[in-house]
């Protein structure tokens, strides 16, 4: 049986214990700031983007696992460690780019990976319209956006089954 005194001596403990350990790290946070800041900003956006991956890639239960593992998208060897795929991506990192596939259909390998802002990201995707303009292959949302018209006609246009040319046209 518990008693009192020994449930206040624990909490007393562990109190004790966890400032002790929250003072030594508030001390060496102060000592080595820079290294630590520099190696937080860093490892924030690298690490974040190599844990998702992973998790797309391999856990079952992952809302977007379909989409990645489902459909047979695996990672390089390497990047089974956070150190592997900070090697190989550090590079051409930059704070505020995503990871990105450059074929969709493609594995995450060194080759196949960049890093990109999140609106050319969203141009990335499968579900996208793609039309040819001028000799290259854009979606629809970038053909709207080059030619100063509404993404909205645009993308009605085409679910109603309009041909291509009345589809991207000016005046409907």
């Amino acid at each position: 049986m518990i008693t009192e005194h020994k449930k206040q001596y624990n909490r007393q403990y562990y109190c004790d214990n966890k400032e002790r350990i929250d003072n030594w790290k508030k001390a060496y946070i102060r000592k080595n700031w820079s290294k630590y800041r520099q190696k937080n900003i860093q490892r924030r956006g690298l690490y974040n983007s190599w844990s998702a991956m992973k998790s797309r890639c391999n856990r079952v239960n992952h809302k977007q696992y379909k989409d990645y593992g489902g459909r047979g998208i695996i990672y390089h060897p390497r990047w089974e460690t956070f150190e592997g795929f900070k090697l190989d991506m550090i590079k051409s990192y930059k704070k505020g780019l995503t990871l990105d596939r450059i074929d969709v259909n493609g594995n995450y390998v060194p080759e196949n990976c960049r890093w990109i802002s999140r609106k050319e990201q969203n141009n990335n995707k499968r579900k996208h319209i793609m039309v040819n303009f001028k000799g290259e292959k854009i979606t629809l949302s970038q053909y709207a956006e080059k030619m100063g018209l509404n993404f909205g006609s645009l993308r009605s246009r085409y679910y109603r089954g309009m041909p291509m040319e009345k589809v991207m046209s000016k005046n409907f």
